[in-house]
């Protein structure tokens, strides 16, 4: 049986606001949208690796870290109000009209430095043999049992008002939450959804020193101090 297509998507906009030019933002020496496009190419399960941008700097980045910049995002699709889902059906429409679509798109947030080759590998080895039609990576959490809200006096109370607040973490169902470095679609089927995820999606697990999610300077301040106590993950 024949190996399917998957074409890694890697998004970048340029107008983020809580950290302007994160994605051109060194880390280890290189910018931060590098490090995912570097793990695409080396995953043997992915076919090309795409970056979608509305910056040419971003463009001219990915381009030198060896990704295809085949279009611009146009400017209504580069707003702080578009979803990744926006974004994945524009790049689709693209590979429909110049190559036809693949068998599985995989989308990357360049804010993902640490997801590795092995990663995308083992994640896209496992969905194709589940027959899945999304999949999204996920990190261990804390269980809701134990989260608290505040309110505007600064109180905390129970976020989750149901048996088990009491127990120990250990007694507790393990939790997951995403942590935005992979997701796995079928093209025809995602489209016809209108969302990243179907309602029983597969999950790909991944530990939380390669779970971080670049979204501010502190995040990547964290980030380079990971590389510099344990070295570069293993791509």
């Amino acid at each position: 049986m024949s190996r399917p297509d998957c074409i890694a998507l890697i998004t970048g906009r340029g107008g983020s606001k809580r950290f302007p030019g994160k994605h051109l933002a060194p880390l280890g020496r290189k910018p931060l949208i590098a490090w995912s496009i570097e793990a695409a190419l080396k995953a043997s399960n992915v076919d090309r690796t795409i970056v979608s941008t509305d910056d040419p700097d971003i463009a001219s980045a990915a381009r030198d870290a060896g990704a295809e910049v085949p279009f611009l995002r146009p400017s209504h699709l580069a707003t702080d109000q578009v979803t990744n889902c926006d974004v994945m059906l524009h790049a689709l429409d693209w590979l429909e009209n110049e190559a036809g679509l693949p068998d599985i798109l995989c989308l990357c947030q360049a804010t993902s430095p640490f997801r590795t080759a092995r990663d995308l590998d083992d994640a896209i080895i496992a969905f194709e043999e589940a027959g899945g039609d999304s999949l999204v990576s996920v990190t261990p959490a804390t269980p809701p049992e134990h989260l608290l809200y505040l309110d505007e006096a600064g109180h905390a109370f129970p976020a989750w008002n149901r048996p088990g607040q009491d127990k120990r973490l250990q007694q507790l169902r393990p939790c997951y939450r995403p942590n935005g470095a992979i997701y796995l679609v079928r093209p025809e089927s995602f489209r016809k959804r209108g969302e990243i995820l179907c309602d029983r999606p597969l999950a790909h697990l991944m530990p939380s020193s390669r779970s971080i999610d670049i979204d501010t300077a502190e995040d990547l301040a964290l980030a380079a101090a990971m590389l510099g106590l344990s070295g570069a993950p293993n791509a």
